[in-house]
């Protein structure tokens, strides 16, 4: 699933689909997004998200190979962190290990979710809720 965050100073639009060129359509360079590709195993749909952005293709085999954990040293197109976190599941008391990776642009965020982010989804959610009047508290959606 891709979801896609597109913040505008006062303004947040989210759009969801399972398709990449429907998401990458509606992604124009000038916009402050995040895209969320949670349990997205599509090689030829990220690495066309990956040229999408401009990034270095091989990017696209960090990603499917699990590089090491911690930050990318080689930081000339973005900032990658690959990242293995141990996450509580309600149902059955036991914990799960999620993995995946995290791209840091100029104006985007892209995160690569093997197994769904709870913490992730409830701050989508929230964004989403709208819970402030932005406009009267004089800061943008970006910063909030």
């Amino acid at each position: 699933m891709l979801i896609l965050l597109t913040f505008y100073p006062d303004n947040l639009e989210i759009f969801t689909h399972r398709d990449v060129d429907t998401v990458l359509k509606r992604i124009d360079a000038s916009q402050n997004i995040w895209l969320r590709c949670v349990q997205f195993r599509d090689r030829t749909g990220t690495a066309k998200i990956i040229k999408h952005f401009e990034l270095n293709p091989s990017r696209v085999n960090m990603i499917f190979n699990h590089s090491p954990l911690g930050i990318d040293e080689d930081v000339e197109d973005c900032l990658f962190d690959s990242y293995e976190i141990l996450t509580a599941q309600i149902k059955n008391h036991e914990f799960e290990v999620a993995r995946g990776n995290i791209v840091v642009g100029n104006n985007f965020i892209i995160t690569f979710e093997i197994t769904e982010l709870k913490v992730l989804s409830i701050l989508a959610n929230n964004l989403q809720k709208r819970p402030l009047d932005i406009k009267k508290w004089g800061i943008d959606y970006v910063f909030y």
